[in-house]
């Protein structure tokens, strides 16, 4: 089967955001658009 993707890039000053945080906030980016009725609730 196709899948439809998107790619997604954070860029952050180390010096303020760790990267495990980044990575945080991409996984919750990428849990909202797998279901955005989330946004919702």
């Amino acid at each position: 089967s196709s899948a439809e993707l998107m790619d997604v890039t954070l860029a952050c000053d180390h010096r303020i955001l760790y990267g495990a945080e980044g990575a945080e906030f991409l996984a919750r980016v990428r849990a909202l658009l797998e279901e955005p009725l989330g946004l919702a609730l």
